[in-house]
């Protein structure tokens, strides 16, 4: 059950922001108060997003997303790895993700974007059942950091999403045309990079859930052959 970003990808990511994390270690930056201020940040993405500043918000996105790397290599390098450390981070990623939906239902609903925002509904429940299964399944002895969507594919698909907002016009310039056909001239068009990017979310979140559940049973079953 291969995750979206490859491991190769994944390191070579992590290997761009060492020199930077590095640089925070030497100044004995507290990694808690990195995962705060990546948490502030999300405030402002949803800030961003509820006021239709789509683009902005997705990079924000994208930009908050780098503290869930930076805060723990921090953590490694300064000798701050702790089990509050890790839950701390655990959680305020949750908040994080709570936060920022909380500002893309807003705008979606302000804007009359009713099934979208349905849809929403499911990715960030999804997402938050894809924690849950893990956190859960690690307490009963289980591995479960397996399938399509964790923490930081979300950040990016999302963030990748609402960047692509910039194109919005043409993609309406090309599809309405086709759509309005089906669904009538009178029908709201949402952003349809947004709309394309949260049904996939909503899909591959709770697909994910269902992957560890089916890691955690698979193991389950090993250990009592």
């Amino acid at each position: 059950m291969k995750s979206l970003i490859p491991n190769s990808l994944e390191r070579w990511f992590k290997g761009l922001l060492e020199p930077l994390a590095h640089w925070l270690g030497s100044k004995n930056a507290n990694p808690n108060w990195l995962t705060t201020l990546g948490f502030l940040l999300s405030i402002v993405c949803a800030f961003e997003i509820a006021s239709g500043s789509l683009v902005t918000g997705g990079l924000l996105v994208l930009v908050s997303g780098l503290f869930d790397t930076i805060d723990g290599a921090v953590a490694r390098k300064t000798g701050r790895v702790t089990r509050f450390g890790a839950l701390y981070d655990s959680t305020m990623d949750r908040y994080s993700e709570v936060t920022v939906y909380f500002g893309l239902g807003f705008y979606l609903i302000g804007h009359g974007y009713y099934l979208t925002s349905v849809a929403a509904v499911f990715a960030i429940g999804g997402s938050i059942m894809v924690s849950y299964v893990r956190a859960r399944a690690e307490t009963l002895g289980f591995k479960a950091n397996v399938g399509l969507t964790r923490r930081q594919e979300r950040v990016v698909i999302l963030g990748v999403g609402l960047v692509l907002n910039a194109f919005d016009p043409y993609f309406k310039s090309v599809l309405v045309p086709i759509l309005s056909g089906i669904f009538g001239k009178d029908f709201i068009y949402p952003p349809f990079a947004v709309a394309v990017t949260v049904v996939i979310l909503a899909v591959l979140t709770n697909l994910t859930a269902i992957q560890r559940i089916y890691y955690v049973y698979e193991q389950f079953k090993e250990k009592n052959q």
